[in-house]
């Protein structure tokens, strides 16, 4: 039986005034984690015939099982497959907090954002993670994000808000957000927030998880910055608009997605360039709009993420 629900939407692009969208990513259930990218057979260029039997289509146009010859579902490699650094959660969120306050961060917005950061590196969401940390001392550098302050509450009922972000750090806002949504679902029963003014707030499961610390459902979501171009064309217009959605169940048995609606996050092909990989087909296109292997044609060379597409054909 639901007893309460906790809701809240982000803005995390200020700079793009067309409104809020949706967004989304995946994480665990019962702590099985598996990438997005695994849930879809990767895109071709290869034309093909739609009349012919899937098995046969995967072995004509080059699709890549998500199972192994067993039956299993396939486990893409992680990053740290190779490398096996141990490195204390306390040292890693005091290094965090110092670099953001060397920018002039305050030491609660630096402290929030560094937890947010840890857990993503601490479940597998090495995208999201300490690889992240550089963009946010450039933001504060360049005063794209606010240093210090509090975001606000521009208009309540007993389970709605609107929030002005002020500009902050997307964690500070994200926390604000989630705080207010939770007491809000304790009191009416549910809690819906949105925001302005925000910015990238990290993985969006780190929200809903912190939902289930209080026994609520969380749901958050956000749209970013245009970074995918639809199907069949050239041009960026949408965002990877990541989501999460999370329940609490007995046992710890509870239940998180947290995925983002592009085939896969950017950050996923950042760290094939990182690593020196090429990536699935599937992942990204190039400027002309034609499917690629290769990270850098989207992180340097103006490609985009892909849109989540079973199948894909060159005319």
């Amino acid at each position: 039986m639901l007893l309460s629900a906790v809701r809240f939407i982000i803005d995390e692009t200020p700079r793009f005034p067309q409104g809020i969208l949706s967004v989304s990513a995946l994480h665990l259930f019962k702590c099985n984690h598996y990438h997005r990218s695994e849930l879809y057979h990767y895109r071709t260029n290869k034309h093909f015939d739609r009349n012919t039997p899937t098995p046969n289509l995967w072995n004509r146009t080059g699709f890549k099982s998500i199972h192994d010859s067993s039956g299993n579902l396939k486990r893409r490699k992680m990053s740290t497959d190779s490398l096996h650094v141990k490195i204390t959660t306390g040292e890693v969120l005091r290094f965090c907090e110092a670099c953001m306050q060397a920018v002039g961060a305050s030491k609660d917005h630096g402290k929030q954002l560094s937890e947010v950061l840890l857990a993503a590196d601490y479940r597998g969401h090495f995208s999201h993670g300490l690889n992240r940390l550089p963009m946010y001392v450039r933001d504060i550098q360049a005063n794209i994000t606010e240093k210090a302050g509090e975001p606000v509450i521009l208009k309540e009922f007993a389970g709605t808000a609107w929030v002005d972000g002020k500009n902050l750090l997307g964690p500070v806002v994200g926390n604000f957000c989630m705080d207010l949504a939770m007491k809000k679902a304790k009191e009416a029963g549910i809690g819906w927030v949105v925001a302005k003014g925000s910015n990238h707030y990290g993985i969006a499961g780190w929200y809903t998880l912190r939902a289930l610390e209080h026994g609520l459902m969380g749901i958050c979501m956000t749209n970013t910055s245009p970074l995918s171009a639809p199907t069949r064309s050239k041009k960026a217009v949408l965002g990877t608009n990541p989501m999460s959605f999370s329940a609490p169940a007995k046992d710890g048995d509870s239940f998180v997605l947290d995925m983002a609606t592009t085939a896969v996050a950017l950050g996923k092909i950042e760290m094939q360039k990182r690593k020196n990989e090429e990536m699935p087909m599937g992942w990204g296109q190039d400027v002309n709009g034609i499917t690629t292997q290769d990270p850098r044609d989207v992180t340097d060379r103006g490609g985009y993420v892909c849109e989540p597409a079973w199948w894909a054909t060159e005319e």
